[in-house]
């Protein structure tokens, strides 16, 4: 039996996600552009068989993208728990992206969600796997990062 490796995102998948956040969170796009993974980051097939990130961390354990080995499934579990009402909605953190993905189908049109995450490189990694686009540009996510997100997201409101 041989192993592939996983296949890479798409990069048009971040450029485009980019593009679209430029014109609501400018100072994020910049942000999430320069931002670099370490080394060791690298695509993995998570355990429910979605695409995410792993890498070892200083002491050589395996640490994932949203500290989740099954994305997918941590998503379904957190969303359907998740009571909004009629509200916007607030991350704090990214997860894996799937969760995300997930409120923004479940949310009314007129709901947004404001993600917020400090680490650039690990938001600029959602921003490869999830096509967000289209979110981006109506307003419906917001994504804050990077050591004043939380001071971008009060400026922004």
């Amino acid at each position: 039996m041989t192993s592939t490796a996983p296949p890479e995102p798409e990069p048009a998948i971040l450029e485009s996600n980019l593009a679209a956040l430029a014109a609501f969170c400018p100072r994020a796009a910049e942000q999430l552009r320069a931002a670099e993974p370490p080394t060791e980051v690298r695509p993995i097939v998570g355990r429910d068989g979605t695409l995410t990130y792993a890498w070892n961390d200083e002491s050589g354990r395996l640490s994932w993208l949203g500290r989740a080995t099954m994305p997918g499934v941590r998503a379904r579990a957190l969303i359907d728990a998740f009571q909004h009402g009629s509200r916007n909605a607030l991350l704090h953190g990214f997860g894996q992206g799937a969760e995300i993905k997930l409120l923004l189908q479940r949310l009314a049109g007129y709901q947004a969600v404001f993600a917020v995450d400090e680490t650039a490189w690990a938001a600029a990694l959602v921003l490869r796997l999830h096509e967000f686009a289209e979110d981006l540009r109506r307003g419906r996510l917001l994504i804050f990062t990077g050591s004043t997100a939380w001071d971008d997201l009060q400026n922004f409101l």
